[in-house]
């Protein structure tokens, strides 16, 4: 058994968590900004933002960042 098999997989699994990571914030980011545009009352504006960009922007943004990452690791190793 090759030793440096544990290690290419361990660099594999944090690339893609941090892809997913970055994706994560990212997407919280513009669900923010988008959402703070459309809103038209300020005391409603923070709390819609941080709801869409915690529970919507964010996970959409975290899967698809994780899934390129993946794509991209899968592609480059074939």
């Amino acid at each position: 058994m090759r030793p440096w098999r544990e290690v290419d997989n361990m660099q594999r699994w944090l690339s893609i968590g941090i892809c997913t990571v970055l994706g994560y914030l990212l997407g919280a980011t513009l669900a923010s900004a988008i959402v703070g545009q459309m809103t038209s009352y300020a005391h409603n504006m923070a709390l819609e933002s941080a709801v869409w960009a915690a529970f919507i922007g964010g996970p959409i943004g975290a899967v698809i960042f994780g899934l390129a990452m993946a794509w991209i690791i899968k592609r480059v190793e074939a």
